[in-house]
């Protein structure tokens, strides 16, 4: 397992500082980052996408201002904003719109990417809404595009995401209270049209829920999902879990932390994840760890302070060669700000 060679911190006296959600990739080829800031702790428009360098440790240029969210591929950032989704090149500065937000008549949200960088899916920020749409990243063309809603109190469909390798296939989330969310993980098939939740969960004699699923990541390969199995779920043991979505069968692979949040690497070696540790012991700390999935080894490689509420929540997700972790984290100022754990 790799061991952490220096962190950096990015904080300052004015910005709050975000990496965002730990399933869009935010890092350029060449290792730097971008990152969202703003002067209130929210992280609330109106904010900055920002270009940290590394190797120089700061800030090399302020991109664009206002922006609901964004996701790197290969030195181009995807960024939406509340009337468009455009593209932008990091080397030639070229910038194009892909997708006007407008007609729509909807705010759109999360954009996730397939790995061939051809198709960005979103999803509608108004919860109750669940539409969900993907378009082509050349054409703007939107290509797949529907609505699914649950019955209330909790209505919410969300945290769709593209299958890397497959355009035609979306993931969503059934959103709620874990402890009552019988349903939580679904797919949406364009070819047959087909919805459906892939896996399930127990229940005991009496029909109460035993398992509570959360915060899903693709697997690299498409052929799975990583997520997490909340440590309130009565039955244990609990920790991060795999998927396969052709048997539906899930397994428990790591279970050595009370876990909250995972993604995976590029390669599809490592899990990064933060823990929900300040709410068992009374503190605000949440450890951020990597799991290396051969190894079967669990790594804590920082324990930070978290304020356990958007946007600070670590959210750990590890750079393209695996080599730099970035979180967020709360720091003794008072300030939301994002460190970057350097590997050996």
């Amino acid at each position: 397992m790799k061991e952490v060679k220096e962190y950096i911190t990015i904080t300052d006296d004015t910005y709050h500082y975000t990496s965002g959600y730990f399933t869009m990739n935010k890092w350029t080829n060449n290792g730097d980052i971008l990152l969202l800031r703003a002067k209130n702790e929210k992280i609330a428009k109106p904010n900055e996408l920002v270009y940290y360098s590394v190797s120089e440790k700061r800030v090399k240029e302020v991109l664009y201002t206002d922006v609901s969210g964004y996701i790197v591929y290969n030195d181009i950032v995807y960024v939406l904003f509340d009337d468009k989704l455009i593209s932008f090149n990091l080397n030639t500065k070229e910038e194009k719109v892909v997708f006007d937000v407008a007609p729509q008549g909807v705010k759109w949200n999360m954009p996730h990417i397939t790995s061939d960088g051809k198709y960005i899916s979103l999803h509608s920020r108004d919860e109750d809404a669940g539409k969900f749409i993907s378009i082509d990243a050349e054409t703007g063309e939107v290509y797949i595009s529907f609505q699914k809603t649950f019955l209330p109190p909790f209505a919410a469909a969300n945290h769709g995401m593209i299958c890397p390798t497959d355009p035609d296939i979306i993931f969503f989330a059934h959103e709620g209270n874990t402890e009552y969310i019988t349903n939580r993980l679904w797919l949406y098939n364009k070819r047959t049209g087909e919805m459906r939740n892939f896996t399930k969960q127990k229940m005991d004699e009496n029909a109460n829920l035993v398992e509570c699923f959360g915060h899903e990541s693709w697997a690299p390969d498409g052929k799975g999902m990583y997520f997490v199995k909340y440590p309130q779920s009565p039955l244990k043991p609990t920790g991060l879990c795999y998927v396969d979505l052709e048997t539906g069968k899930n397994e428990v692979l790591f279970s050595g932390y009370p876990y909250w949040h995972v993604g995976v690497s590029k390669d599809g070696k490592y899990l990064l994840a933060d823990t929900m540790r300040g709410c068992f012991d009374g503190t605000d700390l949440s450890e951020v760890v990597m799991a290396d999935i051969a190894e079967k080894t669990e790594t804590v490689i920082d324990v930070v302070h978290s304020t356990g509420k958007h946007p600070c929540h670590p959210h750990p997700n590890i750079s393209l060669d695996s080599k730099m972790v970035a979180y967020t984290i709360r720091t003794e100022e008072n300030m939301t700000a994002v460190r970057i754990a350097i590997l050996k």
